[in-house]
């Protein structure tokens, strides 16, 4: 949440215009991201200080400051919402990697018991081979 207080204080529609074009090109050199969060253009109200800008302005700036103070006191609820979200995230990808590991294991027993049981019928090829030579039952042409 970016909040960009005391715009009560401009005098002219062109300053504040600089004020926020500045903060905002600013902000695009050091967020990481595409698009800037949403700013907050609002002010502190003090009483009997001269304030420039003219009353529905002052409206719409005292407006701004209440629903920032909703969002202040309403954090904690985001904060168990957002811990939620992430635990739920959390669990999708365990969830995903249970998975795949399953998956992988499966994949590779089945492997091993086609190279075992290859392995097997070669070798009782080979002595069966070996047997027949050895009692003379075979002979090899030459």
């Amino acid at each position: 949440m970016i909040i960009f207080n005391k715009c009560d204080q401009f005098t002219k529609m062109h300053d504040f215009a600089r004020a926020y074009g500045s903060l905002c090109w600013n902000l695009s050199k050091v967020i990481p991201r595409k698009d800037l969060p949403p700013i907050f253009t609002m002010c502190t109200p003090v009483q009997g200080l001269r304030q420039g800008l003219g009353e529905e302005s002052l409206r719409d700036l005292h407006a701004t400051r209440e629903e920032v103070m909703d969002k202040v006191r309403h954090a904690m609820e985001m904060r168990a919402d957002n811990m939620i979200s992430k635990l739920d995230d959390s669990t999708r990808v365990l969830q995903m990697y249970a998975w795949v590991c399953t998956n992988v294991r499966s994949r590779v027993r089945d492997v091993w018991w086609r190279v075992h049981l290859t392995s097997a019928a070669v070798l009782a090829g080979a002595a069966g081979v070996s047997l027949a030579l050895y009692l003379g039952r075979g002979e090899i042409a030459a």
